[in-house]
């Protein structure tokens, strides 16, 4: 899948789960640090380093690589805030969501080599 369809991909879920009703502020329960966040940004590198690499594998450039590893995993970020928001009555979390966006794009950025 190419990068700037990736990132299409993400900004659709994004705007469809602006759309559903999503929390625009906060929960007084969610800090911006805590051991959840820090397994968000977590996973989110682990998921863009290995989207950079298959990336990679399919002949993408670095930094095609790169904008593809991001897009993907902050697309996955999105996804699972949509499915907690509708289906596991916990809220969504735009924090989490940063921290999605944080890790997963740091992970791409390091996994693609495009500096």
């Amino acid at each position: 899948m190419p990068a700037t369809k990736a990132l299409g991909l993400t900004s659709l879920t994004l705007l469809i789960a602006a759309l559903c009703g999503c929390s625009p502020l906060p929960a007084k329960d969610d800090p911006w640090t805590s051991p959840d966040k820090y397994k968000h940004a977590g996973a989110s590198a682990v998921i863009g380093a290995v989207a950079v690499r298959a990336a990679r594998d399919r002949d993408a450039g670095r930094c095609n690589a790169f904008r593809f590893g991001a897009a993907v995993s902050i697309g996955i970020g999105a996804s699972k805030e949509l499915l907690d928001q509708e289906f596991r009555n916990k809220g969504w979390s735009w924090r989490d969501l940063a921290w999605d966006a944080a890790g997963g794009t740091l992970g791409a950025w390091l996994a693609s080599g495009c500096w």
